[in-house]
This record gives C-alpha cells, sequence and structure tokens, in this order.
C-alpha cells in the first residue's frame, strides 16, 4: 500500500489551517443567472468536493466589475446583492471541513460585449484570437478596477470566506499585463516586468488595505506564458514576477501555465501526468511562501513532489470533478475505487458552449441537487440486458439502492464499444478498468457469453427490465461494396469478442477466424495496440467513411502507427459530435500524423481499387487496402419488437436508444439505476 503522509499532512497559509495539502482550484462553472449570484446547485456542487476531503476549495473565477464579466453565467462580486448567497456557500464549505476561498477576475479583453454590452478593456489593442479586439484601458479606468477588487475582496470578507486568490492568469485583464506578447504599452504599465507587474502590484496593495495583510491571499499567476507564443512570458520573467509578489506580501502562489492564444493552449490540451511539476519546482526554488502545483497531478506523483520539495499543495481540478471522493479515498488508500477523469474536457467544452459544467465519468457533477442513490423501497429483481457503460453504471446504481441485480452480456467481456475504444485511445483503460472493478464489488451476479433472446426472455424471472444492447451500425446506401477490403467499427468489435464478420476472401476469412480465437481469450488492450502496426485486419491505405469522433479517433490511431489514413466526411463539418477544445486538438493531431481529410465529398462506390468520391462534382479514386464504415450508429435493437407487449417495465438506455457517447451512456445508466 502507497503512502500518503505528506499529502494528508496539515498545512497553514498564513495562519489558515488547512486539513491537507489537496486544493480544489477555481474553475468556471456556468451555474448562475444573469444577476450572477450564487443558487442551489453551487451549494451543493461546493458542498460536495468538500464533503469529499480537499484542504481547500478555491471557488470559481467570480467577476469583480461588470465590464469584466466573461460569461452570462459567471458569479458576482460587484455588489452587496451577493453576499447573502455567498455566505450560503462560504458556510457550505466550511461545514464540510475544507477551507473556503473565492477567485476574484476581471476578463479583461477576454470579456464579451455580449455579454457587458461594451467593447472589451485590454493592456493594448491586442484581441485574444476569435474574441473582439479590445480598446486600450485608460489611467483612469484602472484606478477604477483597482478599487474593484478591492471592493470585492470586502465582500469575500463580509460573506465568511478564508481566504481569496487573484487572477493574473492570460485570461483575466491583470495577467494580460504581465503578458509581454499581450502587452506592448509605452507607459509606466508596459515594458520592463517591474513595469507590467505594477497594476498586479496595485491591486494587492488595494486589497491589504481593505482587508488587512493578515487575511490569506493567493495569487494565480503563469510561471511562463505557451512556449508555442512568440514574445510570450517566459519561465525566467515568470520567477522575477513571484519575487515580486513574496516581497507585496501575497501569502501563496498557484502557479499557472495558460495563454489564449495559443495553437494548443497548455491548459486545454490533455497534459501528461505531473507534466507541469517542472514550473512550481522552479518558482518554489526563487521564493519562501507555498506553492501550489497545476497539472493533472495524481496521487503518487503528488506525493512525490511534496517529499521532493518541489511545491507545497497540489491543485486537483478535474480529478474532482470526476470523483468529489478523491482527498478521502487517498486518506483511506482506497486508489483502487477512484473514479478517474479521462482528460476529455467535456468539463471545459461544456462551459465554452454556454452549457452547465458536466463530466463524462461522473453522471453527477453539476447535478447534485438531482436525486441520488436512495435506498429503493420496494426492492425488485432487476435484468440489465448489455454490459457496456450504459448498461454496467445502471446494473451497479441499482444495486447500490438494494434492487436484486443480473447483468447479462452477450460477449465474452465487459465494456462494449469500449473494448475497442481502449485500443485506440490508452486514456479509456482506467475508466474501463474502474466500471468493470465497481460492478464486480457491487452485488450485481454477471453473467457473460449469454445472449438473451426473447425466448430466454420469457423463461427468466424479474420485475425489471433494462435493454443497454448498443447501436445499429449506420451503412450507407453504396454501390458496389468490395466486401473483401470494408469492414465497420462492430466488425473489429466483434473479432476483439472472438466472432468473425462474413469474409469473401477464404485466406482473409481464415486469418479472421484464428484471429478471433486468439482475441476472445488473450485480450491485451496494449498488446493489440502494438498489433495495428500490422496489415491485418487494416492494411496499410485505409480510407475511412465517416468524420465524426468515431472515425476520427479511429483514423488517428492507425495513423500514429504509421498507416496512410484518408477520412471522407460527406458534411462541411469535421469531428462535429465533438466540443471546440477537443476538436481543435484532434484536428491539429491528425495534421500532425498526415492523416487526409476530406469534406463535402460524397462516396459513389467501393471497389478492391479503393473508394470512389465526387467533390465538387469531380470524380476521384481513394486507394485503398482497407475501407472502414464509421458512420456512427442509429438506434434500435433487435429484442425491441418483442417488447411491445412486455408486462414489466421496461427502459432503454444507451446507444440502442439514443446514440451518442460515453458520457451519455453513462448519465443515462445512472438515471434509470436512481430511479428503478
Amino acid at each position: 500500500m502507497h503512502s500518503f503522509n505528506l499529502l494528508n499532512q496539515a498545512i497553514q497559509i498564513a495562519g489558515l489551517n488547512l486539513r491537507n495539502s489537496m486544493v480544489m482550484p477555481a474553475m468556471l462553472t456556468n451555474f448562475s443567472d444573469s444577476r450572477g449570484l450564487v443558487n442551489d446547485r453551487h451549494l451543493a456542487y461546493y458542498r460536495r468536493r468538500a464533503l469529499g476531503g480537499a484542504g481547500m476549495i478555491i471557488v470559481e473565477p467570480s467577476y469583480v466589475h461588470p465590464r469584466g464579466r466573461i460569461r452570462n453565467e459567471q458569479l458576482s462580486l460587484c455588489d452587496e446583492s451577493a453576499l447573502p448567497g455567498l455566505r450560503r456557500l462560504a458556510q457550505a464549505i466550511h461545514e464540510q471541513g475544507a477551507q473556503a476561498a473565492i477567485q476574484l477576475h476581471h476578463g479583461g479583453r477576454n470579456a464579451r460585449s455580449l455579454v457587458t454590452g461594451q467593447q472589451p478593456l485590454g493592456a493594448s489593442p491586442i484581441p485574444t484570437p476569435g474574441l473582439e479586439e479590445p480598446r486600450v484601458i485608460t489611467p483612469r479606468e484602472l484606478n477604477e478596477v483597482i478599487d474593484s477588487f478591492a471592493r470585492a475582496a470586502s465582500l469575500v470578507r463580509q460573506s465568511g470566506f478564508s481566504a481569496l486568490e487573484i487572477s493574473a492568469t492570460t485570461g483575466g485583464l491583470l495577467g494580460q499585463f504581465l503578458s509581454p506578447a499581450a502587452n506592448v504599452r509605452m507607459d509606466k504599465y508596459g515594458g520592463s516586468p517591474e513595469n507590467r507587474v505594477r497594476l498586479l502590484k496595485a491591486v494587492i496593495k488595494a486589497v491589504q488595505d481593505e482587508i488587512g495583510s493578515d487575511f490569506p491571499l493567493i495569487c494565480r499567476f503563469n510561471s511562463q506564458e505557451d512556449p508555442s507564443i512568440k514574445g510570450g512570458l517566459s519561465l525566467k520573467e515568470g520567477k522575477e514576477i513571484a519575487i515580486l509578489l513574496e516581497k507585496a506580501k501575497v501569502h501563496a502562489a498557484h502557479v499557472y501555465v495558460e495563454y489564449d492564444g495559443a495553437p494548443q493552449p497548455l491548459d486545454q490540451r490533455p497534459l501528461k501526468k505531473a507534466e507541469l511539476l517542472h514550473l512550481a519546482q522552479s518558482i518554489k526554488e526563487a521564493i519562501n511562501i507555498p506553492v501550489i502545483a497545476v497539472g493533472r497531478i495524481d496521487p503518487l506523483s503528488a506525493e512525490k513532489a511534496l517529499r521532493g520539495k518541489k511545491a507545497d499543495l497540489i491543485a486537483m481540478g478535474k480529478a474532482l470533478i470526476a470523483d468529489p471522493d478523491l482527498p478521502n479515498k487517498i486518506k483511506e488508500g482506497r486508489l483502487e475505487s477512484v473514479r478517474p477523469c479521462i482528460v476529455c474536457l467535456r468539463c471545459i467544452d461544456n462551459v465554452r458552449t454556454d452549457k452547465i459544467l458536466e463530466c463524462t465519468v461522473n453522471a453527477r457533477a453539476g447535478h447534485e441537487t438531482e436525486p441520488s442513490a436512495v435506498p429503493a423501497s420496494p426492492t425488485r429483481k432487476v435484468l440489465i440486458i448489455g454490459g457496456g457503460p450504459a448498461g454496467m453504471e445502471a446494473a451497479r446504481m441499482a444495486a447500490l439502492r438494494g434492487h436484486q441485480v443480473t447483468l447479462c452480456e452477450k460477449s465474452p467481456r465487459l465494456g462494449g464499444l469500449m473494448v475497442l475504444g481502449v485500443i485506440l485511445n490508452p486514456d479509456l483503460i482506467e475508466l474501463k478498468d474502474y466500471l468493470i472493478r465497481e460492478l464486480r464489488r457491487s452485488q450485481v451476479r454477471i453473467e457473460l457469453n449469454r445472449e438473451v433472446t426473447p425466448a430466454l426472455l420469457k423463461e427468466m424471472d424479474q420485475e425489471a427490465l433494462v435493454v443497454a444492447t448498443g447501436g445499429i451500425p449506420v451503412r450507407p446506401e453504396i454501390s458496389g461494396g468490395a466486401p473483401e477490403i470494408t469492414l465497420n467499427l462492430c466488425d473489429i468489435l466483434g473479432l476483439l469478442n472472438g466472432k468473425t464478420p462474413p469474409v469473401v476472401n477464404p485466406i482473409k476469412g481464415t486469418l479472421w477466424r484464428l484471429a478471433a480465437w486468439v482475441f476472445k481469450y488473450a485480450y491485451h488492450p496494449s498488446l493489440l495496440r502494438g498489433l495495428m502496426t500490422i496489415n491485418f485486419p487494416v492494411g496499410k491505405r485505409l480510407v475511412i467513411i465517416g468524420g465524426k469522433f468515431a472515425g476520427g479517433e479511429l483514423g488517428l490511431a492507425y495513423a500514429q502507427k504509421g498507416k496512410a489514413v484518408t477520412i471522407v466526411e460527406e458534411s462541411a463539418d469535421l469531428l462535429s459530435d465533438l466540443g471546440p477544445t477537443m476538436k481543435a486538438i484532434y484536428l491539429a493531431k491528425m495534421k500532425k500524423h498526415g492523416v487526409t481529410l476530406l469534406k463535402e465529398a460524397l462516396v459513389l462506390d467501393i471497389t478492391r481499387e479503393g473508394v470512389h468520391i465526387s467533390m465538387a462534382g469531380s470524380p476521384q479514386l481513394l486507394e485503398a487496402d482497407s475501407v472502414a464504415m464509421a458512420g456512427g450508429l442509429k438506434k434500435g435493437a433487435q429484442l425491441i419488437h418483442h417488447l411491445q407487449d412486455y408486462p414489466d417495465p421496461v427502459h432503454l438506455i444507451g446507444d440502442c436508444n439514443e446514440p451518442a457517447r460515453i458520457k451519455e451512456a453513462i448519465a443515462a445508466g445512472h438515471k434509470v439505476g436512481c430511479s428503478l
């Protein structure tokens, strides 16, 4: 068993006692309304994270001035109307044993006129790519900004919060002044690091004059800017800023990396575990106040970082969205029961597209006010058909509530499409293993290699039925077809589960049967990922028909293994089922690995030579050794038409009810498991 003595050890920030070194950082939620007030959703969400054992909760970025507002749903720290809700929020966090802080934020050039009704203000007339050009903020307006931070700090102290954080990253005005790429002013606020930090120092002094220099004050700032930005903040300058902050009597440094204008900002791409720890270490070596480190830091890396004095506290953001109980599970030595964040960035993309914060792996995130797993009365015998993520989550939740649950899966293993997904995307392995582990830990009776037919259904003894058998592959109407080179995702999934599809070529048929027999008994994702380099079942040249996420993920995985991949999409939009952040990431990766992307391309025919398409009325032949149909799924299941007059309650969930992604499957399973 691993020891986490330092991570679980109490620590102080300016005399404020934290029960451990785990901090939830400020992250936008979009829970508020046009007034920017705290509501029950905020209370339930933050209370749940405090209950899970975090040492400190830093509430989301909250705007200090109406002109610095970046979202309609952002929390306000502008006037006293916010006080009642803020008091309830601080109390809710404190009642669960965590310290409560809140982040003061001014969006600067990232504010939007659609939200504020005015042109955004910036250090210089340099826009964040994709946003409006800001007007240069005047000295008079800078004084107004300084005063607004001081007023907001007063509200924080009056509300009963135990600390506050000033946002000085590039996502806000103060950080934009620190950035040599965003600040090209020629006055006393631009040029040298000392000049660029002048505004931040003035804000800090005004805040301290308002609430006292003893009130715990944290500053979140960039240790450096994204390396892809020419002229961005360097680590050397980041260390100089940290030293100036310590001299200004800031009590803790929250080390960050960000730049909104980067092609692939570090804070919005899937990081390798603990990838940014060296930056926190560099800052810590330069100052003597506590340093908070960020960047996908897992428990083992966190303990090692504290032991090596690379940081004093560890920020756990997306990990605490995924599993609020992470700190308690670390303390109790239950790492195997931690629900893993898969770094899909659904939380970020929801907020960026004006939806509330949600999580792929945690159906409760953002929905803590809704009914949960209360004991069932009366209990029932429940049959779940299908062992994908929807079926497993439904079975787990129903069993937790006391139902007698049987789950039948027709294949030799649990996971559904994740059986294939973990080979294409290793980040899914931890989630698949977690779902299976938690299912086996529950009282669910699991029957593998058990296909539930209409006849068998009549013989089984159940009082409620949940059908989670997956969707039906969409097969486009294409002349020809060349079955000897054509396959779909379900064919590959079947192969992994020991099933052979109809194959015309006798030699290829023998290979399929041999591979199916081997994979049925020797399924190992990393081994199978290594085998993707060979030319079976996919040849050297792969054409994928369908440019949504399923086709994109398949194409990227094979391109990374050296295959020549072309993706053909009939519409004008590739990866249309992804949010903006993940879409940008996948497109960048596909470009890097040489994937050819064809939009508005109509497939005419598939022959042994390849795929015949038409683009802008011009016919083309895409030579191919293999053609993968990735047109997605449509709802439906073989059992559905037999259930019209079924006497017991029937629930259709997952892809057989509405094809979507893992997030929607887990959410549907969770909802039905809580409602049976």
